[in-house]
């Protein structure tokens, strides 16, 4: 039975995208998707911060947890692989009640496996795929409208790191072509167990800003080839894809050398979801701060904190991982014979530094000459909307910026959600008007309607 159980939960992601949603419940921050009945068990899904998806099976007692949603031809090479281990296990152990459940199992799944769409992808519309950089390699999906031509003058949507699947569904059927851009691989929660070495020659957030400068610059000189309309490129994206979108206009400190820089790079409208503008106070410590606390809790590291950070402006930036840094506090203390409550003071202090060691990564130099709230000049904006959620725990830095460029005399549109959170564009409440606040946006500025 446990064979069957683990088969099914191969298999019913695939059923996602037909489910008809008929509730939203909140649990510990997090909302649930509540979906139809699947073979007697409720289907629904946790939506985290916007990338991966996690399934749920409940039954009115158990919940049975699928982690991220198995594309297609993997999950039926799965579910189906385990239905037959599990008939061989019955036969081979004479057992009828293994065998029977089996049987039943697949009688069941027939109809969901032969029903599934696998994805939220109209299964008949044309998928392509182009390299936009050779050094380093970058690639770019493109999901093409029906009736595509390559003589068409369609508009194209560029979504940028982001996973938006009936968004960006709904604007492909409304006829652009839809582009997504590969950005460089940023490997941020992996960075404990990396060394220095190996996190400096890793790919770094400077890199995804200059990947989406060339990606632009490609679309725009290749607009013939992908039949879309060089003038009417909007450039999308949720949280850090919408500051990647906002960074591929604004941005001037990043990009390959290898780009083609008489072809603009800046897209000609721009669709910011509960955009991350400025993480610059979120990942890094204030130098006041941090100096303020030594000098009141463990002022006998005031001489030594050269070996555990470096200061760059008004922050700090950490000289090592954040577990090492509190093993050489230990070192330190005893060979300085500093007193104990002062060492596990200190050790409490770094405590600011981030956890996922982040600011190794990303250096203080590379996130201002990357801040939009700091890059932000008078030069006008696109046209822009920029779509956010009262319950965002980026709220304040979006209101900031918000602020300071109206100040500065920038034109934009905002649209505000009462009681949304981030990534809210994939919670069922605000999926449909946000969709519809977009579209109205994109007419309004002549992107849409596409006519033949």
């Amino acid at each position: 039975m446990s064979l069957f159980l683990l088969a099914l939960t191969a298999l019913l992601p695939l059923q996602t995208a037909n489910a008809q949603y008929v509730d939203v419940k909140e649990r510990d921050g997090m909302y649930l998707r509540v979906g139809r009945k699947i073979c007697g068990l409720v289907e629904f899904e946790q939506i985290p911060h916007s990338i991966f998806w996690t399934t749920f099976l409940w039954d009115g007692k158990h919940v049975f947890k699928i982690s991220k949603r198995l594309k297609p031809p993997l999950a039926y090479t799965f579910g189906g692989a385990l239905i037959i281990a599990a008939l061989i296990f019955g036969i081979a152990k004479v057992n009828r009640r293994a065998v029977t459940t089996t049987v039943m199992a697949m009688i069941i799944m027939f109809p969901i496996i032969a029903t599934g769409q696998g994805n939220d992808l109209d299964q008949t519309a044309k998928i392509g795929a182009m390299i936009y950089l050779e050094e380093p390699r970058r690639k770019m999906s493109i999901y093409y409208p029906s009736n595509w031509k390559a003589t068409d003058q369609r508009p194209a949507l560029v979504i940028f790191r982001s996973n938006m699947p009936e968004q960006r569904e709904h604007l492909r059927k409304l006829g652009m072509v839809v582009i997504k851009p590969q950005t460089a691989p940023v490997n941020s929660g992996n960075l404990p167990k990396m060394t220095l070495e190996e996190i400096a020659n890793s790919a770094k957030p400077r890199d995804q800003v200059a990947d989406t400068k060339s990606a632009i610059r490609f679309i725009r000189a290749n607009a013939e080839k992908l039949g879309i309309d060089p003038k009417k490129i909007v450039a999308m994206g949720t949280s850090g894809g919408g500051d990647l979108a906002l960074q591929s206009h604004l941005n001037r400190a990043f990009q390959h050398e290898s780009d083609d820089t008489s072809v603009s790079c800046s897209p000609d409208v721009l669709v910011l979801y509960c955009p991350a503008f400025d993480g610059i106070d979120i990942w890094f410590v204030k130098a006041g701060e941090i100096q303020k606390r030594i000098e009141t809790e463990a002022p006998s590291f005031k001489k030594y904190t050269d070996e555990f950070y470096k200061v760059t402006g008004d922050y700090v930036t950490p000289l090592d991982h954040r577990k090492t840094l509190f093993e050489l506090a230990e070192t330190v203390g005893v060979a300085q014979k500093i007193p104990a409550d002062q060492i596990a003071a200190f050790q409490e202090i770094l405590k600011l530094f981030n956890e996922r060691d982040w600011q190794l990564l990303h250096p203080v130099e590379d996130a201002l000459k990357g801040s939009a709230f700091r890059i932000l000049t008078k030069d006008p904006l696109p046209p822009t909307i920029i779509l956010h959620g009262t319950r965002d725990h980026l709220f304040q830095y979006q209101t900031a910026f918000i602020k300071k460029a109206r100040e500065m005399g920038q034109q934009f549109e905002v649209k505000l959600y009462e009681g949304a959170g981030h990534s809210f564009m994939m919670q069922p409440a605000f999926e449909k008007p946000s969709t519809a606040d977009v579209q109205a946006f994109l007419e309004e500025n002549g992107i849409l309607p596409f006519n033949d």
